[in-house]
C-alpha cells in the first residue's frame, strides 16, 4: 500500500480514534463495578423532552429518558431510568461534542447507580458555544441474577 494523501490520513485518523474511543466506553462499561450512592431525595429533576427508549420492548425497564439543555455555557444534562419493581440500575453518562462532524467525549460520568428501580441522574459540565453536543446513557438494570442492558442519548446545540 502506499503513502495516502494527507487528507486520507487525517481521515483514518479520526475513524481510529472513534472507533477506539468507542471500544474503550463500551470495555470501560463492562469493567467498572457497581457503586451504591444513596437516593437525594431533595433532589428533582424535570424532563420536559422524554425521548422514547431506543429498543421496542424490554423485560425489567420500564423507561429511559434523556434531556440536554443549556444555561448560559452550562449543559445541564438529565437522565432517568425506571426499572419495574425488584430491579436496581449502574449507569455511565457521556458528554459528547460534535467536531468536524465526529463526536468527541468531553465528560464522563461513571459508577453512578441506584439502590431500588429508580435512577435519577442530573449534571453539569461548561461548554462551548457554536456546537452541537450528545448525551448518551449506558445503563444496566438488574433483578433476580439477570442484566438487561438499555441505552438512549439525545442530541442538541449551542448557539
Amino acid at each position: 500500500m502506499g503513502v495516502l494523501p494527507i487528507n486520507m490520513n487525517k481521515g483514518l485518523f479520526i475513524l481510529k480514534r472513534r472507533l477506539l474511543a468507542t471500544c474503550l466506553a463500551i470495555l470501560f462499561l463492562a469493567l467498572t463495578p457497581t457503586i451504591q450512592m444513596k437516593a437525594d431525595t431533595k433532589t428533582q429533576v424535570e424532563f420536559t423532552n422524554k425521548a422514547p427508549i431506543n429498543s421496542p420492548m424490554f423485560e425489567n425497564t420500564a423507561g429511559v429518558y434523556i434531556t440536554l439543555s443549556f444555561s448560559g455555557t452550562d449543559a445541564v444534562c438529565g437522565a432517568q431510568v425506571t426499572g419495574l419493581t425488584g430491579t436496581t440500575v449502574s449507569a455511565t453518562v457521556f458528554l459528547e461534542q460534535k467536531v468536524n462532524g465526529v463526536y468527541e467525549i468531553i465528560k464522563v460520568w461513571n459508577g453512578l447507580s441506584s439502590t431500588n428501580n429508580l435512577f435519577i441522574f442530573d449534571g453539569r459540565y461548561q461548554v462551548t458555544k457554536g456546537y452541537t453536543y450528545r448525551l448518551t446513557i449506558y445503563a444496566n438494570v438488574y433483578r433476580n441474577g439477570t442484566v438487561e442492558a438499555v441505552s438512549n442519548y439525545v442530541e442538541n446545540t449551542l448557539n
